[in-house]
């Protein structure tokens, strides 16, 4: 079971990259970090039970598929900062 928990590694760690070069900037240390470590607690989870290593195993792919997924949601950036255009207009001329 340890290949598929290092190919499963080695995917998050990819699409991960890849969302943050996409986006102009390099990944953050912080968020490769976790996800390595998240990593090797499934594999530490998979050696304790011979049952935990298939919920192991299925977490982490879809952990996988979740951050494949996140790659094509793409919110245009500041858009929960900016308010709607016909509210900002209506309390431009108001005082509190």
């Amino acid at each position: 079971m340890k290949p598929l928990f290092i190919a499963e590694w080695a995917v998050a760690m990819g699409v991960i990259s890849w969302r943050e070069f996409k986006a102009g900037r390099p990944p953050i240390p912080g968020t490769l970090l976790v996800v390595s470590g998240l990593f090797a607690a499934l594999a530490v989870v998979a050696d304790t039970s011979p049952g935990a290593d298939r919920f192991a195993a299925l977490f982490g792919a879809g952990l996988d598929i979740a951050a494949f997924m996140n790659l094509f949601s793409n919110p245009p950036a500041g858009a929960a900062a900016k308010p709607p255009a016909g509210k900002a207009a209506a309390t431009a001329g108001t005082t509190p």
